[in-house]
């Protein structure tokens, strides 16, 4: 009886054990040696291949796999960019997170994390994990390029920041008949089920054919149908259009009041040849403390371009143009709501506030890129 006893005690203190055991082929080595890197290795390359062809769903399989056989950056920096590529950014920045915290010898996770925060509207908690990831790293090439990457006045990467694993931007997904070089000329705003882009007409000069490129890098080509002289919005045409899920866009039921908060979303613009990007968000308030009119936001840049002005229950409160004397302007809904009824009104002013990540995730495929050939 006791020698039962005694056994029934040795397999209960061993339980826990044999189950880690068991389960930590899931966290680390499922087997070793050269040929099981190998394959690992070709799972990952099978999950960038998915990526380049459009297939993130397909693409984080690929990488999850490798992940099961090695738990390694490579493969979940993979997963985070198929995440990314399907649009779910709320997703994709817990799981950045998560990189940056467990793979502390590879400046990987740590840069693309720093780099969704500075993206999503947290420049300063991005400087703060980019500062902490230096300490450990101070020579790490990727962590200096996003160094510089996020001092920049027009955040646009380039060179080691374009490499898989850690890419810093969305691949291409080209349409047909795409030329090979585009120049970005503005943002824009896509409505109408994704059928129209709203953008401003000063950057569009006297071109009638234009190209738009959204933060999922699909790109189709447009149309231009309208300029609208008095607010200073042009109206562009896709063909084919870019399909939007979710909640469609809304315009705000009245104008925003001065001091009321606002997010300004749209790309940074270089004069070089421009790469698939993801949006840039900034959080401002409406107005001046006196009451004086205009946005007074350290998004204006980008928004006077063409961008989207958001409240914070993601609603459509502007769209930026330029005025005929070059100053930045703001076309508000009292104006906007003139312009083809594409974009529904507001219901209710009393629309719940959303998360600063999910109000970023819907803008991603909602404000695009207008581009144009060099």
């Amino acid at each position: 009886m006791r020698f039962r006893l005694r056994r029934a005690l040795i397999a209960t203190l061993l339980l826990p054990g044999i189950a880690m055991a068991l389960e930590a082929p899931r966290q680390t080595l499922r087997f070793s040696g050269p040929r099981t890197e190998a394959a690992r290795l070709d799972l990952v390359r099978q999950g960038e291949a998915a990526l380049a062809a459009g297939n993130p769903r397909g693409a984080e399989e690929w990488f999850e796999r490798a992940g099961m056989m090695a738990h390694e950056a490579d493969a979940e920096l993979g997963q985070l960019r198929a995440m990314l590529q399907a649009g779910e950014f709320r997703r994709a920045l817990a799981f950045a997170a998560h990189i940056a915290g467990v793979h502390q010898d590879s400046g990987g996770g740590a840069g693309m994390y720093a780099w969704l925060l500075h993206l999503s509207g947290q420049p300063r908690v991005a400087q703060e994990t980019l500062t902490r990831a230096l300490e450990r790293l101070p020579t790490d090439a990727l962590l200096l390029a996003t160094r510089e990457l996020l001092n920049a006045a027009q955040p646009v990467p380039a060179d080691r920041l374009l490499e898989a694993p850690a890419r810093f931007a969305p691949m291409p997904r080209d349409a047909d008949g795409q030329p090979g070089a585009l120049r970005a000329l503005a943002s824009g705003v896509l409505v109408d089920h994704g059928i129209t882009v709203l953008t401003t007409a000063a950057a569009l000069g006297g071109q009638e054919r234009v190209w738009v490129r959204d933060g999922l890098g699909r790109t189709t080509s447009a149309v231009v149908t309208q300029r609208d002289l008095p607010t200073g919005v042009a109206e562009l045409r896709l063909d084919p259009p870019l399909p939007v899920a979710g909640p469609a866009l809304v315009l705000a039921a009245r104008d925003p009041f001065p001091g009321s908060p606002a997010f300004a979303v749209g790309y940074a613009l270089k004069d070089e040849p421009a790469t698939p990007a993801w949006p840039l968000l900034r959080i401002g308030f409406v107005g001046a403390p006196t009451g004086a009119p205009g946005l007074h936001l350290p998004g204006t840049a980008a928004l006077a371009s063409g961008g989207a002005l958001f409240d914070n229950s993601g609603r459509l409160v502007a769209i930026g143009t330029l005025a005929a004397d070059g100053a930045a302007q703001a076309v508000l809904p009292s104006r906007l709501r003139a312009i083809g009824g594409m974009l529904p009104p507001a219901a209710t002013d009393g629309a719940p506030r959303l998360p600063l990540d999910e109000l970023y995730e819907r803008a991603m495929a909602r404000v695009v890129q207008v581009l144009s050939v060099r």
